[in-house]
């Protein structure tokens, strides 16, 4: 900032018969080539940093649509596991009604549809549970992907509050092509 303030001081003190043309000497040059250097740079990292947020938002993005496709997928079959178990629990009724008078001699039958049953109610419960977990995963991510979001809108407001801050970057057809560019891949 020292810099620009010593730069303005020079550039103001250059006085030309014609306002369109500006002569400086070698060290104003120099100064203004450094801060113009600088102003660069500058915009060049932040121009990285937000593309790097903007390819980890996209990562994250992808990891929640795959755990929102395999949480779907889970679901699916819990349905059939709980068709297939209240098949089974029919059939296991059926069955004790229909053997009953032959309960002694079926008892074997009766045992197996029984174990049957209880793995299916196990394997509902296991699917219950990995769905349980699948879902608090979706709820983290999709906190983690809100705040990724807040974060990127506060970084855009803190760039354009900078810019506005600063009147020759407006001027700077190439930076505003640059935030242009950001936006549009913000609103992806």
């Amino acid at each position: 900032r020292q810099t620009n303030g010593r730069l303005g001081r020079k550039l103001s003190e250059k006085t030309t018969p014609h306002p369109d043309i500006l002569i400086v000497d070698a060290e104003t040059s120099e100064l203004l080539q450094s801060t113009l250097t600088s102003l660069m740079s500058d915009c060049d990292a932040k121009q990285r940093r937000v593309e790097q947020w903007i390819e980890a938002a996209h990562s994250d993005k992808i990891n929640l649509k795959e755990e929102q496709e395999k949480n779907q997928r889970l679901e699916m079959e819990l349905g059939r596991v709980r068709h297939q178990l209240t098949i089974e629990m029919n059939k296991v009724e059926e069955i004790e009604k229909a053997r009953f008078n032959e309960l002694k001699r079926h008892g074997e039958d009766v045992q197996k549809l029984r174990q049957t049953k209880q793995g299916l109610e196990g394997r509902y419960k296991q699917l219950e549970l990995k769905c349980n977990r699948r879902e608090k995963t979706i709820a983290q991510l999709q906190e983690k992907y809100q705040k990724l979001i807040e974060k990127d809108e506060e970084r855009i407001k803190k760039h354009r509050d900078i810019i506005e801050s600063q009147p020759e970057l407006r001027r700077k057809r190439k930076f505003w092509k640059l935030l242009m560019r950001i936006n549009r891949k913000l609103k992806f």
